[in-house]
């Protein structure tokens, strides 16, 4: 019974992702026509904000629980950095082999290394502090200022010139379908991975006689960091399909920018974040993705099924490897 009770909700959570992403991407894309704001600055702010709602609620509770039980709290940190592979190897891996997408200029000249720099700092940050074991308040003070610049950067992105065409939607109800669309991709994410969690635990543990503390490592490290993905791969393939790849590419690159900058840097200035060896590492890994999908897009200024046929080969040997490393 409750298998059969995880399944529905698996099934409803799916729903949720679906109908939601579908929301945000009408009400985003009808925002910035009103406005002549280019789409790219909507994917890489209210898209990307909507979708890494996730990551920041699993990071925060992560934080508060690991501080009453006065434990290291790697489990956020790791959340934020799996997700960020996941952008890259699954999601932007998954959208490479689909369909090619142009990237714009922006993307290449700003957006890109201005991540770059932001994982790098990261790495940093969590590997010159380690005596301490924490992303402090102060980290999480600067991470948010170096938030605050790139918002001011985005703000300098020139208005598309278009003709606004009439409508019968107003700004009010166009505001109001994009918050439901982001409640839903987030409701969505949640529901599918505590769902999975659950079905994974039931299977693994009462049907094939694991050790409970393994099938819980291999969940965490699996299902979480995905699916609190869920959002950004759902809204991003949806964009894809609807012809808005300006969105797409906005929202991988967005997302993960918001869940350094914004997630990392809320969660540990309220509460310090624990670092391990194991999240630096994988720290690490981040660096090296952004890089090499940086240096092709700047030769090539295009994805492609070569890119995404890597993407994908890298985001499945990471799963093997942190699976195999938790064992």
């Amino acid at each position: 019974m409750q298998i059969l009770f995880n399944l529905g909700l698996l099934f409803i959570g799916f729903i949720f992702l679906i109908k939601g992403a579908d929301f945000t991407i009408n009400g985003a894309t009808s925002i910035a026509t009103r406005f002549g704001v280019s789409k790219i600055v909507i994917g890489l702010t209210l898209v990307a904000f909507g979708t890494s709602l996730p990551e920041f609620a699993v990071s925060f509770v992560a934080s508060i629980q690991a501080y009453v039980n006065n434990s290291n709290a790697d489990i956020a940190l790791g959340n934020v950095i799996g997700s960020n592979v996941a952008n890259f190897g699954l999601i932007l891996g998954l959208s490479a082999m689909l369909v090619p997408i142009h990237v714009k200029q922006s993307i290449i000249k700003r957006d890109l290394p201005y991540l770059l720099l932001i994982s790098t700092l990261f790495v940093i940050f969590m590997y010159y502090f380690q005596s301490q074991s924490v992303i402090s308040r102060f980290e999480g003070v600067i991470l948010l200022l170096f938030f605050g610049y790139y918002l001011k950067l985005l703000l300098k992105e020139k208005k598309i010139d278009i003709e606004i065409q009439p409508t019968h939607s107003s700004l009010r109800s166009n505001i109001f379908i994009l918050i439901i669309g982001l409640i839903g991709v987030s409701l969505g994410g949640y529901l599918v991975t505590s769902s999975a969690e659950m079905l994974a635990i039931e299977l693994l543990v009462n049907v094939f006689n694991m050790n409970p503390d393994q099938v819980i490592t291999l969940v965490g490290l699996s299902i979480v960091a995905i699916g609190t993905s869920l959002p950004e791969l759902v809204t991003t393939l949806t964009a894809i399909k609807k012809g808005d790849h300006d969105i797409a590419i906005g929202n991988v690159v967005g997302s993960n920018l918001f869940n350094i900058l914004l997630v990392v840097g809320l969660s540990s200035t309220v509460i310090p974040l624990g670092v391990t060896s194991s999240v630096i590492f994988d720290g690490i890994l981040v660096v090296i993705v952004v890089l090499i999908t940086y240096m092709y897009l700047l030769i090539r200024r295009n994805t492609s099924k070569l890119l995404g046929i890597f993407l994908l080969l890298f985001y499945a040997s990471y799963l093997i490897f942190i699976i195999t490393r938790s064992i």
